[in-house]
């Protein structure tokens, strides 16, 4: 883990929803400088406070553990896909599956919203 001081220089919201954060850190030694190297396209965990880190906030930062699985499919992706084999298997009338996705979302939305309250 590495605990550098920097200041927020620059904050750009993305198309996807997300945010790329710009820091600006003080000159670094070769060794820090080598290291967040090593960091770059990485994903990693990040805290902004004004004052420096605790003991106890960095023990807290050392204990998070994280490698997601970037390969996982979120669920609707997996609903999509098997929507998709579904159309391929039995196109129900379908030609493009656009429709045939269109429809049965609208459908399982509709139920859905059927048990909503007024």
């Amino acid at each position: 883990m590495k605990i550098i001081p920097a200041q927020i220089e620059g904050l750009r919201s993305r198309k996807d929803r997300t945010w790329s954060v710009t820091l600006g850190t003080q000159e670094l030694t070769p060794e820090d400088s080598a290291e967040i190297m090593k960091l770059n396209g990485k994903l990693c965990f990040v805290g902004f406070k004004i004052d420096p880190f605790t003991n106890e906030e960095q023990q807290l930062i050392e204990s998070l553990e994280g490698e997601p699985d970037l390969q996982a499919k979120s669920l609707s992706e997996r609903l999509r896909n098997v929507l998709y084999v579904w159309h391929k298997q039995s196109p129900q009338g379908f030609k493009e599956f656009k429709d045939f996705y269109e429809h049965y979302m609208t459908k399982y939305i509709d139920n859905i919203k059927t048990r909503l309250e007024p």
